[in-house]
């Protein structure tokens, strides 16, 4: 047998409240032992001794290590990078993934890399195991300089990819900060995204939106029920009902199989590309909730970043979610190089008209290579992350009397506890508010000192 390849996800840098399966680097696996490669898996978030665990596995003398990395876990992607060549110089790392797709320079920089894969892996990933370094989808070094193999075509018909290497991880570690039903798992049903938000990267997936059919996704999730005994799904598509006939034929399919289990979308939905009828639909077929993302509620912020939907459909699906009873958090994001306070003040007035039942706010992150990290000239913090990104100190304010008003509630808890059920409220908002509200009760005081 040939000399195994391991595939890992490197911890992230900080503590999250939730941890999912990373479906990146499960495909890749998945994949690759398809192919008839001696692969191996490890997620480092859910492995409690993992450096030791990586001398364990240099000390195996695989063939190639790849490391799956993201601004998430950037800083410990580059160290656990450095841990593997001190301990053998000789083998040869790997990175991929969005963020090392954005700006393979960067981690090309460090001496401890020796690739990045640029975009969708799979195919990259097998060829440069088996033909070398001059494959295309590839950024090297070479004499000196770095150098592109060239691109790397998408790959169009999804079915043809088995489904993510879940049965190599233990589905019980993973969580979401909301859930119902445990153990929960992941699933991705299509790639790409044809819209042009000017924060968002396309680099891996692209603009064309490829999709499964329907019974492959159904069958997936079959699978998952049915071998890994899993009881809750989280559909991360970026664009689930682009074609509204598909998802109704996924729903069509999940009650003809009467599966047990429930599913939400906690990705975000484009209110332009949904109707009653589909999340009627959803709903019937075990779907019970559902994230808004118009990170912003200022008509003129919606309209500068593109989102390409307004804020009256928007407020028109939030009512449909309310006459279904979805349970329906929306995703805001404050920061924006041309933002002002009264454009955070049309947004906390568009909260409160719509009566989200959860409250999610994000401060920008500059992601590199973007429409406006170019025009605005802006700079990344890897190291330090989305969670502690920057913003002014008045947005601070904003953002942390925003955060206490609505979880402070009484109506507002009443509500979660009535859609969630009293148990995953405590145990979510232990996780919550342990990370946030430390932060933002530390920065509340700070700002009225």
């Amino acid at each position: 047998m040939s000399r195994k390849v391991v595939i890992i996800y490197p911890p992230n840098n900080t503590e999250l409240f939730s941890i999912s399966p990373p479906l990146g680097a499960l495909y890749l696996t998945s994949y690759l032992r398809e192919k008839n490669v001696n692969v191996e898996f490890f997620d480092f978030n859910i492995i409690k001794y993992w450096i030791k665990k990586a001398h364990q596995i240099v000390d195996e003398e695989p063939q190639i290590i790849a490391l799956s990395s993201n601004v998430a876990n950037f800083s410990n992607t580059i160290y656990l990078a450095k841990i593997i060549k001190e301990l053998n110089s000789d083998l040869k790392i790997v990175v991929g993934g969005p963020y090392p797709s954005c700006i393979p320079e960067k981690y090309l920089n460090y001496e401890y890399i020796d690739f990045v894969c640029i975009g969708e892996g799979e195919s990259t990933l097998y060829e440069l195991i088996n033909k070398g370094s001059q494959v295309n989808g590839l950024m090297r070094k070479k004499k000196g300089s770095i150098h592109f193999t060239g691109k790397r075509e998408l790959i169009q018909d999804l079915d043809k990819i088995p489904f993510p290497a879940l049965d190599l991880v233990n589905i019980k570690k993973y969580n979401y900060i909301f859930q119902r039903k445990k153990p929960l798992s992941n699933i991705i049903t299509s790639r790409g995204c044809p819209y042009n938000c000017t924060f968002c990267f396309h680099g891996v997936h692209g603009y064309r939106w490829r999709a499964r059919s329907p019974k492959n996704v159904v069958d997936e999730m079959k699978w998952q029920v049915n071998e890994l005994g899993v009881k809750e799904m989280c559909v991360w598509d970026d664009n689930f009902t682009f074609n509204g006939k598909r998802v109704e034929k996924i729903c069509d399919l999940l009650k003809q199989e009467k599966l047990d289990f429930i599913w939400q979308c906690p990705n975000g939905l484009r209110v332009d590309k949904v109707t009653k009828k589909v999340l009627k639909n959803m709903k019937n077929a075990g779907c019970y909730s559902i994230v808004l993302a118009p990170e912003t509620g200022d008509p003129y912020i919606i309209k500068k970043i593109q989102k390409g939907f307004s804020l009256e459909e928007t407020e028109q699906v939030f009512q449909w979610c309310k006459e279904l009873d979805f349970f329906t958090p929306i995703y805001i994001m404050i920061g924006f190089p041309f933002e002002n306070l009264n454009h955070i003040q049309n947004t906390l007035n568009f909260l409160k008209k719509v009566k989200p039942d959860i409250i999610s706010i994000h401060k920008f992150y500059p992601f590199p290579n973007t429409p406006i990290y170019e025009e605005y000239n802006l700079k990344s913090y890897e190291n330090e992350g989305y969670q502690t990104a920057k913003i002014e100190k008045d947005f601070q304010k904003i953002y942390a009397n925003t955060y206490l008003t609505f979880y402070l509630n009484p109506k507002n808890l009443i509500n979660i506890t009535s859609k969630m059920g009293l148990k995953y409220l405590l145990n979510s908002s232990y996780k919550y508010l342990s990370r946030n509200f430390k932060e933002i009760i530390k920065r509340k005081i700070r700002v009225s000192l």
